[in-house]
């Protein structure tokens, strides 16, 4: 097996040390940035899981329960849970098409769509990159590479 051009010039002490302080560099962003952002989103009622979950049914213009599901790679019935929750504060609105009673489909309502653009808006102010510290050009360079670190297609489990 070849090596890698890290592993060429650096003996395995070298490369602990060089991954040491960027896991815990990344470790620290994420908890700050996780803070603020729960701290954020509980302002207008919600968690990450739930805008996670609002965020995916925008993105799909409204789907199925199971598919959304299946999409957050979170239990149907813990889903249902929270999808009541949502459906009771007014943020979705669940319905049945006519050929199909099994199926349960999940929109956004106009209130929740409406809500839910203002929170990313809100999210967008004192978590943008200039307010944990990056520059527009430092973040240029660091979002590119964290982005290479999570592969597109898979999506994180997701705590409702």
């Amino acid at each position: 097996m070849a090596q890698s051009k890290l592993a060429r010039h650096l003996d395995l002490d070298e490369a602990f040390a060089l991954g040491v302080p960027l896991l815990e560099g990344l470790h620290q962003a994420q908890a700050l940035y996780a803070r603020q952002m729960d701290a954020l989103l509980r302002s207008h009622g919600l968690t990450t899981g739930t805008w996670l979950l609002l965020a995916e049914l925008k993105d799909a213009g409204g789907c199925p329960l199971s598919d959304l599901a299946s999409r957050m790679s979170v239990h149907l019935s813990t889903l249902t849970k929270t999808v009541q929750r949502l459906e009771q504060g007014g943020w979705v609105h669940r319905s049945r098409p006519p050929g199909d009673l099994r199926v349960s489909l999940l929109q956004l309502t106009a209130w929740g769509g409406e809500r839910l653009d203002a929170v990313n808006g809100a999210l967008s102010g004192p978590l943008a990159p200039g307010a944990v510290g990056l520059s527009p050009a430092q973040w240029g360079q660091v979002a590119p590479l964290l982005a290479t670190l999570v592969h597109p297609r898979r999506r994180p489990r997701v705590s409702l």
